[in-house]
C-alpha cells in the first residue's frame, strides 16, 4: 500500500462531532475549564466561543487528507431512525451506518464499538 491508496469518506454528522470535540478540547486548553464544565461554560459565555479558532482550522483540513464529506438527507434520517430502533443505536451512530449502507461501504475506522451491532460492517480500531 502506498501513500494516497486509501480514500476516506465521512459524513457531515461525523465532521460536526469532530468539530465539537475539538472545540471543547480547545476551550479546556485555552481557558482552563474542566472537561466536566467546558460545555456549560461556553454556553454561558458565548463571547469565549468566538475566540476559539484552532478547532475550525483543524476541521477545515480534514478534506485535504483524502477524506470526502458526504451530505445527509431526510431519507437518511428516516432510515437512521429505523436502524436506531432495531439495533439500539444512538442517532449519530445510526446516521453513520445508514450513510455507509447507502454508499455500499463495509469498513469503518473507529474507536467506537457501538456500530458492531450492524450486520455487514467491519470496524477497524486503533491498536494500543
Amino acid at each position: 500500500m502506498e501513500i494516497g491508496d486509501i480514500q476516506g469518506i465521512t459524513s457531515v454528522v461525523v465532521l460536526a462531532e469532530v468539530a465539537h470535540r475539538l472545540m471543547i478540547l480547545e476551550a479546556i486548553s485555552a481557558f482552563g475549564f474542566s472537561s466536566r464544565t467546558a460545555v456549560k461554560q461556553l454556553k454561558e459565555h458565548p463571547l469565549l466561543v468566538r475566540q476559539l479558532v484552532r478547532y475550525k482550522a483543524a476541521t477545515e483540513k480534514i478534506p485535504a487528507f483524502r477524506v470526502s464529506v458526504e451530505p445527509l438527507t431526510a431519507t437518511h434520517f428516516q432510515s437512521a431512525q429505523s436502524l436506531s430502533a432495531s439495533h439500539g443505536l444512538l442517532t449519530n451512530d445510526s446516521l453513520t451506518a445508514v450513510v455507509m449502507q447507502a454508499l455500499a461501504l463495509a469498513d469503518l475506522a473507529s474507536n467506537d464499538r457501538d456500530l458492531s451491532v450492524v450486520p455487514g460492517l467491519t470496524i477497524w480500531r486503533p491498536q494500543p
